[in-house]
């Protein structure tokens, strides 16, 4: 959804659009959320972060065993304040330091 908000503010052209989503495609797999996936993002909703889809795709990346790739500090500080495993969270900083 966020590349989708970014393509559209750039009014990027149609093929490069068509190219890139479809080396996303060829390259990266489905992952769906759990039904515990579901269950820990409302429960960490009621203890007071605001931004389900962020949870819902938090918990969906721990339960898969992938990496989330987030620029959302806040999520971090709060799940790592509530103790919960932040192995998952490669925050977008620490992908651009280590990989750009």
């Amino acid at each position: 959804m966020s590349a989708l908000r970014v393509l559209l503010r750039a009014n990027a052209h149609p093929e490069v659009v068509r190219r890139g989503l479809s080396l996303l495609e060829e390259d990266f797999g489905e992952v769906h959320p759990t039904l515990e996936g579901y269950l820990r993002a409302l429960e960490l909703r009621r203890k007071g972060f605001p931004d389900i889809i962020d949870l819902l795709l938090y918990t969906t990346a721990l339960s898969n065993g992938i990496l989330f790739l987030t620029r959302d500090e806040r999520l971090y500080s709060f799940l790592s304040g509530e103790g919960e495993e932040t192995g998952a969270i490669l925050l977008e900083e620490d992908f651009l330091r280590e990989y750009a």
